[in-house]
């Protein structure tokens, strides 16, 4: 199983209860967000021999052939990673699309070449839109 971004609090979420159903887990994380709180967390909720079965490649999706590496760690990629914040995005729009597509291509490229039975793309909720109601309904007002 491989999970991008893992150092942010839904990933770290994941990684805990994969590891917690004994689960070998490779995450890949740039560590942009520093979150390195959420990923001490998971490692005090669980044994040491659930620990054991994570390890984590710092780097960024947009490398294709660590994505291809990635995709090799098991059968299940969920991909997480991508420049949620509306914000941030209009902010930098260049390397905003180059991390939310070019990299989202790059697990789309590898994931098939390394026979990865299932694919799941998640998106964060800043990238639907920029209404200011909670919670974010995509079909609500949408400017995506």
């Amino acid at each position: 199983m491989a999970i991008t971004v893992v150092a942010d609090f839904i990933e770290s979420n994941l990684l805990d209860t994969l590891l917690k159903l004994k689960q070998k887990v490779m995450g890949l994380d740039n560590f942009s967000n520093l979150q390195q709180r959420d990923l001490d967390i998971v490692q005090s909720s669980v044994t040491s021999a659930q620990w054991q079965n994570f390890s984590c490649i710092q780097a960024d999706i947009c490398n294709l052939a660590i994505c291809q590496t990635a995709c090799e760690c098991g059968d299940y990629v969920l991909q997480e990673a991508e420049i949620g914040s509306f914000p941030r995005f209009r902010e930098d729009q260049i390397s905003s699309n180059v991390i939310n597509f070019s990299g989202f291509l790059n697990f789309l490229d590898a994931a098939p070449d390394a026979k990865v039975k299932r694919f799941v793309y998640a998106a964060k909720s800043g990238s639907y839109d920029d209404q200011p109601s909670l919670p974010k309904v995509k079909d609500k007002n949408s400017k995506p």
